[in-house]
């Protein structure tokens, strides 16, 4: 009888095994063929390769990449997104940010660095990496001034930026933290380890079928690969005294230093009230410490009618929402003299 439990067992777990395998086979040549993703052609995502970073827990690997879209990728050796007409040397503009300031999903000529670069002579280093939180992209940018003078530092942030200060471990990957002891903010480095991709990093995450399935059925947490961080404070508050920290610094070198908030789909589309009263308390608190930023929310709502963000009602931005908020930084720029 037990032995008959056991080869029956065994026979579900094969005949499991060949469903799954078959489905998520069907599945990629489903989206390759007929949705023209180029993503389903592997298990790891190509513009995702990313190299271990002790300070940072990742930067984006050199090479020219293709995206699920087709979309191209030019990162070269220091892990920054380039574009037509780069010069690291002239360049006195330094972008830091996550995927939006990235310009994740858009091909080199479609991402913000290169529209102000092209339509506005804004010559700028895009510093920007897919999954950084405000943690990440301060801490970077500090690096880089060591070695590269640049008047001005532009962060081009989502609401999402401010919101992974609060996380330890994203996507099975650690990440620089900030801990608070009661008195200052005390930083904590993710230290060595060995990555390839900064997403996606578990057997069901690179599953189309299996995301796919689990997202249908409202089961989405359980792709979460995070860890949060083990204090009260809340991450727009955290954000927030991490910025004038950075700004100070930034003063001691006089770089001039502004933030875009580069509001996403939910504030935009789908009207997340919650999520935007977080955000707006995360700009309350940069006015109160004399952060510069500029704010995307009413210029993107006044053309929502347009396709902003790839999947439209979620997703990255689109080049319709990049040259939208180009022009509008650049005349904020011109308006205030601090080019």
């Amino acid at each position: 009888m037990t032995k008959k439990i056991f080869f029956s067992l065994i026979f579900f777990l094969i005949l499991t095994f060949i469903t799954l395998f078959s489905l998520e086979f069907v599945s990629r040549l489903y989206l390759y063929f007929v949705k023209n993703n180029y993503c389903a052609k592997t298990l790891n995502f190509e513009k995702y390769e990313s190299k271990a970073d002790e300070l940072l827990g990742y930067i984006p690997k050199k090479g020219s990449k293709m995206g699920c879209n087709g979309e191209k990728y030019t990162i070269n050796n220091e892990g920054f997104r380039t574009y037509e007409g780069f010069n690291f040397t002239e360049s006195n503009h330094l972008i830091i940010g996550d995927s939006f300031g990235f310009g994740d999903e858009l091909d080199d000529s479609e991402a913000l660095s290169y529209l102000l670069y092209k339509d506005y002579d804004i010559k700028n280093i895009n510093a920007a990496v897919y999954g950084y939180g405000i943690d990440q992209m301060t801490l970077r940018a500090l690096e880089i001034i060591k070695n590269k003078k640049v008047d001005k530092i532009i962060m081009i942030t989502s609401p999402g930026g401010a919101k992974r200060v609060n996380k330890s471990v994203r996507n099975k990957v650690k990440k620089p933290f900030f801990l608070y002891d009661g008195k200052q903010l005390v930083l904590n480095k993710p230290g060595y380890q060995k990555i390839g991709n900064s997403v996606r990093n578990s057997l069901i995450n690179k599953s189309f079928f299996i995301r796919f399935s689990l997202i249908k059925l409202g089961m989405s947490k359980y792709l979460e690969n995070d860890e949060m961080v083990q204090d009260n404070l809340p991450y727009h508050v955290k954000s927030c005294k991490i910025l004038e920290n950075f700004q100070e610094k930034l003063n001691n070198k006089n770089i001039k230093f502004d933030v875009v908030l580069y509001r996403d789909a939910g504030e935009i589309i789908r009207q997340k009230q919650e999520q935007k009263k977080q955000t707006d308390n995360f700009l309350q608190c940069l006015d109160k410490i004399k952060v510069k930023y500029l704010d995307t929310y009413d210029i993107l709502r006044s053309n929502k009618d347009k396709k902003l963000f790839i999947k439209h009602d979620y997703g990255h931005p689109t080049i319709v929402s990049n040259l939208i908020v180009s022009k509008y930084f650049a005349e904020y720029i011109k308006k205030t003299g601090k080019l």
